[in-house]
């Protein structure tokens, strides 16, 4: 019994030290810049919370007109006031539904956004879920499949982005979490290693506002790396054969959902 108390309590210690050092790897300063973005319009998908709700805050506060694009019109809402409150000011923050796991939502977000925008400067694919029990859609789709890979694919052709880049934001403690089955047990530790939602928003507000980054084409960006864009990515990711061939299945299945 004694070894067995020792044991797990070996472990438990190496876990705590991984977790902090992982935390110590996490955190970095924030990305600070005097950008100013009156006049240009910006989509964030999955605003309501997490990073996506911090980035939509910063922007808005650079004079940005944001539309907070998600699925639960009553949280995005909710999270429209909170940046009202928060920035002190008429900022130009609207809500619009969109629910990436159904491509005729995001058919109907693009109408909707072309109807009534003049304009598309920044387009911010932050939605995702994870843990989420697998579930087909009434488009055949899986849930988690549609929802982090399928919905953003389509939206981003329907808009025609230009420039593009992937953002890895690091460990943050945020809602992507709550749908697993630990998410009661594991939530603490979450919250007291992982970095805050707001603090892991920062690759992102820097990939959109960067001078550095307005050219940039296909970058992979990651917090650990945010200044000097060395970031390890698997070799298959510039098999160009493989791309075409992903890019091209992606389209043959939205054919066949539109068909």
């Amino acid at each position: 019994m004694e070894l067995c108390i020792i044991s797990v309590a070996c472990c438990l210690f190496v876990v705590i030290l991984a977790a902090v050092k992982l935390y110590e790897l996490s955190i970095k300063r924030p990305f600070v810049s005097n950008v100013k973005l009156d006049g240009k319009t910006v989509i964030v998908t999955g605003a309501n919370t997490g990073l996506g709700f911090w980035t939509a805050l910063d922007l808005a506060s650079r004079g940005a007109r944001v539309i907070l694009a998600c699925r639960n019109l009553q949280k995005a809402e909710d999270a429209r006031k909170k940046i009202l409150k928060e920035l002190q000011s008429n900022c130009d923050v609207i809500v619009r539904h969109l629910d990436l796991s159904s491509m005729k939502s995001v058919r109907q977000f693009v109408r909707e956004t072309f109807e009534q925008e003049s304009r598309l400067d920044i387009l911010i694919n932050n939605a995702a879920v994870s843990g989420i029990p697998k579930t087909i859609t009434e488009e055949g789709l899986e849930y988690s499949y549609a929802t982090n890979y399928i919905g953003p694919f389509h939206l981003t052709n329907l808009l025609l982005g230009v420039t593009t880049s992937c953002v890895h934001p690091g460990l943050a403690a945020t809602d992507i979490f709550r749908s697993l089955r630990i998410a009661n047990i594991v939530g603490p530790l979450i919250s007291l290693f992982f970095k805050t939602a707001k603090d892991g928003a920062q690759t992102t507000i820097y990939c959109a506002l960067s001078e550095e980054m307005q050219d940039a084409k296909g970058e992979y960006m990651s917090d650990s790396q945010v200044y000097d864009k060395t970031v390890w990515i698997n070799k298959d990711a510039y098999d160009e054969g493989l791309c075409k061939k992903l890019w091209e299945t992606t389209e043959a299945i939205l054919e066949s959902i539109e068909s």
